[in-house]
């Protein structure tokens, strides 16, 4: 008896290993600054790209995904996707460039509230780094600190090779209770993400800074009137953020949005529930890991692809399976 266990226990774990699953690369900057966690050099990424279609991989679409996730078809072998969230100008400049070279889809998910306006200077010479000079750095970082506005968003769109999806409209943080964590002395990175109360206060030097949270994954606290909202008044804010984004691609670009994606990653079951009731077929998550058909399509998981080529190299055999994903942290 122990030995057929044995047996079946083997052949199980064989079968996990072997089936195959469809990995989701997260980006967000693509340019030629120094590299860090949300900046992938031009080069960095056409080699990790090139380096996946030397293996065998397929590039596919979100659609493509879900058609196999949620209608639980055979999933082929070497599949993967690419994501970008925010919507960055040089998601234009450099990456799209790369896509075409490859003639890979991608999909960009778009903070709305953030999409530039179309007669805003853009800083779109020749995207190429050839000297390190202050000015030419000045320019890529501006670059950097842009979003894409709509002529550049319709025209990828037009290339049928770039989706794009909403990412929420504000991408901000909002406080979530009444502790205090620190005193607003100066500039903070919470100004760069527009923290505001209920009230749409900006916060004041001197001021208290309660703690915060992304906004749509917490019930907001207001600290004039010490008031949290209920679950359904949260419910309701969630629901009018992420529709807001959804209805506005779906105007300007004359297409049906399916896909979510998280701002940081954070949500609650009540967005949850919100993205649910707007007509999402799927939503990506920050969660590292890798999909297979028992991946439920509403906690769809992405990973950041390592800059490193030999530790990259290791990632993607390592979420190639679904075993091995297991293990994941």
């Amino acid at each position: 008896m122990t030995v057929i266990l044995y047996i079946i226990f083997i052949a199980l774990s064989v079968y996990i290993y072997t089936r195959p699953t469809i990995m989701v690369f997260k980006y967000h900057h693509i340019s030629p600054l120094p590299e860090n966690n949300l900046n992938y050099r031009p080069d960095t990424f056409d080699r990790q790209i090139t380096y996946m279609l030397n293996q065998g991989y397929q590039c596919i679409s979100a659609e493509e995904m879900y058609f196999q996730v949620f209608l639980k078809k055979k999933i082929k072998k070497k599949q993967f996707v690419i994501t970008f969230d925010d919507g960055y100008l040089d998601n234009y400049l450099y990456a799209y460039t790369i896509l075409k070279k490859h003639n890979i889809p991608a999909t960009i998910f778009l903070t709305t509230s953030l999409i530039a306006d179309n007669d805003q200077e853009r800083n779109c010479d020749n995207a190429v780094m050839k000297d390190d000079n202050d000015a030419f750095i000045e320019s890529l970082k501006k670059r950097y600190e842009s979003y894409l506005n709509w002529t550049e968003i319709e025209d990828m769109h037009k290339s049928g090779l770039i989706d794009f999806e909403p990412h929420g409209h504000y991408h901000r943080y909002i406080y979530v209770s009444d502790k205090i964590e620190y005193y607003n002395i100066g500039k903070t990175l919470y100004e760069s993400f527009k923290l505001k109360s209920l009230e749409d206060n900006t916060i004041k030097i001197g001021s208290d800074v309660f703690n915060s949270g992304p906004s749509l994954a917490y019930r907001a606290y207001d600290p004039h009137t010490r008031i949290r909202e209920t679950d359904w008044q949260a419910y309701k804010r969630f629901v009018d953020e992420i529709g807001i984004s959804k209805k506005m691609i779906e105007e300007k670009l004359e297409k049906h949005c399916d896909f979510f994606s998280w701002p940081w990653g954070k949500f609650c079951h009540s967005s949850v529930n919100a993205a649910k009731y707007l007509g999402f077929k799927m939503i990506f998550t920050s969660y590292p890991g890798t999909n297979s058909r028992f991946t439920n399509h509403f906690y769809i998981k992405r990973f950041n692809p390592c800059l490193n080529d030999k530790i990259f190299r290791k990632q993607v055999k390592k979420f190639s399976n679904f075993l091995l994903s297991l293990f994941n942290r």
